[in-house]
């Protein structure tokens, strides 16, 4: 690169980036099905299907699909939290869907809550920065 000269644009990434692509866009095609899957059960109950799987699934490759693209994204360290906060939290509310009732169940649920409320108010706070004040 001459000196003086702004790199704009990430260089590539070595390895096989068009098959994580690939993989990234199966998994979240693969978690909408199963959500589409788990609303149909509510209808229609299929004998000999865990309903718990059902919903545990979706949750969990939609968060590894999402951690996933963020490989492919090269976010900056605040954004690769962010999305590790909102990906972990699928992963983990995935997890939840499968314990049975008990304490170590409601301390991932409440973790779980706590990750989407802590993300949700931190897009609110960054969206209220760009509101112009009167």
């Amino acid at each position: 690169m001459p000196p003086g000269k702004i790199l704009l644009e990430k260089p590539p990434l070595p390895g096989p980036i068009p098959l994580l692509a690939r993989a990234t866009r199966s998994l979240n095609i693969v978690a909408l099905g199963g959500g589409f899957l788990l609303l149909f059960m509510d209808l229609w109950p299929l004998p000999g299907v865990s309903h718990s799987w059902v919903s545990a699934c979706p949750l969990v490759i939609v968060g590894l699909a999402y951690l996933s693209l963020q490989v492919l994204k090269r976010p900056n360290l605040l954004a690769w939290v962010k999305a590790v906060m909102v990906g972990g939290a699928f992963i983990l509310w995935g997890i939840d869907q499968l314990l049975p009732a008990g304490s170590l169940a409601t301390g991932i649920g409440d973790l779980v809550i706590f990750l989407y409320v802590f993300d949700l108010q931190w897009l609110i706070r960054d969206d209220l920065a760009q509101v112009p004040h009167r």
